[in-house]
């Protein structure tokens, strides 16, 4: 597929692609700043600094508890970071992308820790773990957009020439 070819399908998915991750960013932020458990408002303001600790404990206790289903859902919700961020931006970037995921995670991280402070009560805890997870996650998310575009480039050049030269 020639350069050109590849810009002129950019020119037609950016716009799908930057639609879909600025409404994947709205979701994100309504999951991980709205309290869908309720308000206990009983345990003390949690910062967990210490690496791998989160993540060791919820593969201890093992792909049936909730532990490990967290694990799992931090690592999904930020595959559409390495996923779409390459089509918005139309630039292929492993560092690019881990780079956001960080970024955006750690805002996440401390925007949670704030609202808790300002509470007085631990109604998210922040955690490096989640952070470390989420930058997982976007670098898979990255690997899948690489994959998907070698299987569109590939399916293109098996593709007949459409433009009538048969």
């Amino acid at each position: 597929m020639s350069r050109r070819d590849q810009q002129r399908i950019l020119r037609r998915v950016k716009p799908r692609a930057t639609a879909a991750f600025g409404a994947y960013l709205v979701v994100l932020l309504a999951l991980t700043f709205f309290p869908f458990d309720g308000f206990s408002g009983s345990q003390a303001v949690d910062l967990r600094l210490q690496a791998f600790r989160t993540i060791n404990f919820a593969l201890r206790q093992g792909i049936r508890s909730h532990e490990f289903l967290v694990l799992v859902g931090n690592l999904a919700a930020f595959v559409p970071v390495g996923l779409l961020l390459p089509a918005v931006i139309g630039r292929r970037s492993l560092l690019l992308v881990l780079v956001a995921g960080f970024g955006l995670s750690l805002a996440i991280e401390a925007g949670q820790l704030a609202v808790s402070v300002e509470l007085g009560f631990a109604y998210r805890s922040a955690d490096i773990d989640d952070v470390i997870v989420n930058v997982v996650g976007a670098g898979l998310g990255y690997v899948l957009f690489l994959m998907l575009s070698a299987l569109k480039t590939r399916r293109d050049s098996l593709r007949p020439d459409r433009r009538g030269s048969y």
